[in-house]
């Protein structure tokens, strides 16, 4: 289960931030995709169409997964960013079934379409376009035997967020004026769904939408006196945890500067962190043709957030809660001949107090 929300900070910067947890584990690593660099997708060989070939354009930042060199939840250097989400009740993808020998589209498989947007695209609108000529196959990922369910949400310094899910491979685009997101239904469901508590009330309200849309109907309102939530759903679900994720995101104050809001944006997504045991969900082995489900467990492995703007990459890890950060601007391997790994610094603490300093009242 992911959740991903949006704040701002008063010098006009977006801060997106993500819980991750579906296709991470252990040995989930942040990759450097450099500029110029050639990748292929995976595509079972029955399909008619070529599979999409791209060389990227800009190098992109972020967590991969699955074992791959593919980019799950990551910003690139024009500061699109952009997050892959399971989605269970996805619409499927295409199969050697649906798409034709005459098909303009390009397949690509659905883990690795988030490293292409990052690759190819410098903001939300170049994805819109993009978007149209792909298709999403039913690609099992290699070592796994699984066909992840997924769906993307982006972002780009000019506020502008949007959310892509497959329907029968077709991408569909919808506008997304609350920059969230968490597992399923439909990003239209929780359009609909959340504006039955958009007359909750704080004291303290701030409109998180950025200027690029007039659509006030996402303002909370503003009362004096006590704050009342009492209509916040608190179960861990995705439906409660949109509506959740968007009441926080909405109120959370503007901070002074970019660095207090990534800050900020940490401390929110703490409440949506699923610990070990929380939660189970099914994961499919084999293509469409040949289906298997087994129960997995859905935990919190990794927690990011990025400043858009800037294209700086912070995350923390379940078992390391300390923020480790990589800015893309600064960094010498956006040129590479090859992809940079970074292993993730799952395990470690530091201490400060010895018990040599203890004076003899507390030893």
């Amino acid at each position: 289960m992911s959740t991903s929300i949006r704040v701002l900070s008063k010098d006009k910067n977006i801060v997106k931030g993500s819980t991750m947890g579906f296709g991470l584990n252990k040995n989930s690593k942040v990759i450097v995709i450099p500029r110029n660099f050639t990748e292929k997708s995976i595509v079972p060989k029955q399909y008619p169409t070529p599979t999409k070939n791209w060389t990227t354009k800009y190098a992109a930042v972020g967590l991969n997964a699955f074992g791959q060199p593919a980019i799950l939840d990551g910003v690139n250097e024009a500061g699109l960013s952009v997050t892959t989400c399971c989605y269970p009740e996805h619409e499927g993808y295409a199969t050697e079934k649906t798409v034709t020998p005459n098909s303009t589209e390009q397949c690509i498989a659905p883990w690795q379409l988030c490293s292409y947007l990052l690759g190819c695209c410098k903001d939300v609108k170049e994805v819109e376009k993009t978007v149209e000529k792909i298709v999403l196959v039913d690609s099992v990922v290699p070592n796994t035997k699984t066909v992840p369910p997924l769906r993307f949400i982006c972002y780009d310094p000019t506020g502008k967020c949007i959310v892509i899910e497959s329907i029968e491979g077709k991408l569909k685009v919808t506008p997304n004026p609350t920059g969230v997101l968490t597992s399923g239904p439909s990003i239209d469901w929780h359009l609909t769904n959340v504006k039955n508590y958009i007359n909750l009330r704080s004291t303290t309200p701030i409109n998180n939408t950025p200027n690029t849309t007039t659509d006030t109907e996402w303002n909370l309102e503003k009362v004096e006196g006590t704050t009342s939530w009492a209509g916040i759903p608190g179960e861990p679900t995705p439906a409660a945890q949109f509506v959740r994720a968007f009441v926080y995101s909405q109120t959370a104050p503007k901070t002074p500067n970019t660095y207090e809001g990534v800050m900020q944006t940490f401390q929110i997504l703490n409440n949506f962190e699923v610990p070990k045991g929380m939660t189970f969900g099914k994961k499919t082995t084999g293509n469409t043709n040949k289906k298997a489900e087994t129960e997995c467990e859905n935990t919190t492995v990794c927690t990011s957030v990025t400043d858009v703007k800037n294209s700086k990459y912070y995350f923390c890890t379940c078992e390391n809660r300390q923020i480790q950060v990589v800015d893309l601007k600064n960094e010498e391997c956006l040129d590479a001949p090859n992809i940079v790994s970074i292993d993730l610094q799952t395990e470690g603490y530091q201490q400060v107090v010895k018990r040599s300093m203890l004076t003899p009242e507390y030893v």
